[in-house]
C-alpha cells in the first residue's frame, strides 16, 4: 500500500507532524511526501532517502507577530487565481505515484486533487481547531474562513490541540 503524506509549509509544525507519521509509517508502507518547497530542507535532514514531491505553497504575510490579512490575500492571489490547473496537475501526480490514502496536515491541493481523484484523505492538523470556536468575532470569523480553505476535502478530520482537539498534542 502507497500512503502520500502532505503537509503545509508554514512554519516546522505541519512538516515535523509528517515526518513523525514518516518514521511510524516507512517500515510499514510505501511512503511518498508532498510538501511545499519551503520544508524540503528540512525533509531532507530528518527524513533522509524520503520521496518528496513540491505542492505549492499558501502563505501567511506578517508584521511581526500579527497576520497582515490583505498582504496574506493579495501575495497569495496568484496561486489562488491557478488554482484549478494545480489541482489537475496534482490529481495526475496522484494517480501516477498509485497514491492509496493520504495523510493531510493542512494543505489543501493535494486534499482536493484526492478526493477529485477517489483517494480517501485524513485531515489531520492543528490549526483547523479554529472551525469550532463559538466565536463570532471578525478577526475568529475571517480566520476560519482561512481554515476551511486550507483542509477543504477529507474522508475523517482529527484535530491536534490542547483545547477541545480529537487526540492532544503530539511532542
Amino acid at each position: 500500500m502507497k500512503i502520500g503524506l502532505a503537509c503545509n509549509g508554514e512554519g516546522f509544525g505541519h512538516v515535523s507532524r509528517t515526518v513523525a507519521f514518516y518514521e511510524a509509517l516507512k517500515d510499514r508502507y510505501e511512503i511518498v511526501i508532498f510538501a511545499p518547497h519551503t520544508v524540503h530542507e528540512f525533509l531532507s535532514r530528518k527524513a533522509p532517502g524520503a520521496r518528496v514531491h513540491e505542492v505549492p505553497h499558501m502563505h501567511l504575510a506578517k508584521i511581526a507577530d500579527r497576520i497582515d490579512y490583505f498582504r496574506t490575500f493579495r501575495e497569495n492571489l496568484p496561486t489562488f487565481l491557478t488554482l484549478r490547473t494545480k489541482i489537475v496537475r496534482m490529481s495526475h501526480l496522484l494517480r501516477r505515484e498509485g497514491i492509496h490514502a493520504l495523510v493531510n496536515d493542512y494543505e489543501p491541493f493535494t486534499a482536493i486533487a484526492a478526493k477529485r481523484i477517489g483517494t480517501p484523505v485524513l485531515q489531520f492538523n492543528h490549526p483547523g481547531i479554529v472551525v469550532i470556536s463559538p466565536s463570532m468575532a471578525l478577526d475568529a470569523l475571517a480566520i476560519k474562513i482561512g481554515a476551511r480553505f486550507m483542509m477543504p476535502a477529507f474522508d475523517k478530520r482529527v484535530f491536534v490541540s490542547f483545547y477541545n482537539g480529537d487526540v492532544g498534542p503530539m511532542i
